[in-house]
């Protein structure tokens, strides 16, 4: 995922970032994991959890990052996604994702 900070004097801070899965009937929230920090002590993969983002004016930082799931996988995959966050002042802003055709991109 990219991430663009547009503003050409000022930061962005982004915290308490999110996956958002929303439709009329669903919605869900789980936290992204920052693949950049995969590490294998002994037999268990570790990924931690994506805490902030602090972007300097004009930065671009491209992110790895991954979202799991154990149930309502169709309902998430039919779904609007977001990025959900909490800004310097606290506010909560929603950034639309733009996902993929998922029904060529599953195997069979």
């Amino acid at each position: 995922m990219d991430l663009i900070n547009t503003f050409e004097y000022s930061k962005k801070i982004l915290r308490d970032i999110k996956f958002l899965a929303i439709d009329k009937n669903y919605r869900k929230r789980v936290n992204l994991k920052d693949n950049s920090t995969k590490r294998l002590p002994s037999s268990i993969l570790l990924i931690d959890d994506l805490k902030s983002i602090n972007l300097q004016p004009k930065e671009i930082r491209n992110l790895n990052l991954n979202v799991s799931f154990e149930e309502d996988f169709e309902e998430i995959l039919d779904s609007n996604w977001y990025l959900q966050y909490s800004n310097l002042n606290n506010s909560i802003r929603k950034i639309r994702i733009n996902k993929l055709n998922h029904k060529t991109s599953i195997p069979q």
